[in-house]
């Protein structure tokens, strides 16, 4: 599948980059049974039964994980792929994330006990509502051929779990290819390092790449259709009007 088909403030807390684009925050194997991307409207933000917070009222769009959303034997997941140890998880988040009410990363992991748990790995502050990039921080790095599921959460009441909204999906960390590397090496443009990326189904480079490109050519019509048309392709069509933002060095 290509996804350009037809289209194509910063904090840094807990070793994490933010990015920010205009009214839009950034902070920096296969699968088997893969089906077709389906639409998306931005129903993550804790689930249809989150019915809001003081701190943290019902909004729409919800908050979002950023990726698409395939129909899989074990339901609707939203899950896609990756070549970096330390990916930028995309969402989209409705609220300001401050010291009050912060926003928290986590990966699906082993605890100390053995026991499958969320481990928080990041911390995020000082952004404004929109399109938020995370990146994974230093010291926590992603094995080849291996999935990962992660979540965001928003703190709006740390003693009421019902009031802090999250989204979850799917990362799987691809080996090396050289063929790809070399079309990579080969690619003249950023954008067209992201097509390349789209078309070899690498999500979160692709949305990456372009992301950068949006925020440092902000008014290149050519960029905002394809920041809009990898949206649109991956079912995330209801926030294609976001642009992206800065990254953290």
């Amino acid at each position: 599948m290509n996804y350009f088909t037809g289209y194509l403030r910063w904090k840094a807390i807990a070793l994490t980059s933010f990015l920010l684009l205009g009214s839009v925050s950034l902070v920096s194997p296969t699968f088997a049974d893969d089906g077709p991307v389906i639409s998306d409207a931005g129903n993550g933000g804790g689930g249809s039964g989150y019915k809001g917070s003081p701190a943290c009222p019902n909004t729409f769009p919800v908050l979002t994980a950023l990726v698409p959303t395939r129909k899989t034997s074990a339901g609707n997941v939203k899950k896609d792929s990756t070549l970096a140890e330390q990916p930028t998880f995309w969402l989209y988040v409705p609220y300001a994330l401050t010291e009050r009410v912060q926003g928290i990363l986590q990966l699906l992991e082993k605890d100390s006990a053995g026991r499958m748990a969320y481990q928080t790995v990041a911390t995020v502050t000082g952004t404004t509502p929109g399109v938020v990039g995370v990146r994974l921080p230093l010291g926590k790095r992603l094995a080849e051929n291996q999935q990962y599921k992660w979540r965001f959460v928003i703190l709006c009441d740390p003693n009421d779990p019902t009031a802090n909204p999250s989204t979850t999906a799917i990362v799987s960390r691809l080996p090396r290819n050289s063929t790809l590397e070399k079309k990579l090496q080969a690619a003249k443009t950023p954008v067209e390092k992201a097509e390349i990326y789209a078309q070899n189904e690498i999500w979160y480079e692709a949305l990456t790449t372009l992301a950068e490109q949006r925020r440092l050519n902000p008014r290149d019509a050519k960029i905002s259709a394809k920041w809009k048309g990898l949206l649109r392709q991956g079912g995330l069509s209801v926030f294609d009007a976001k642009p992206p933002g800065h990254k953290a060095p």
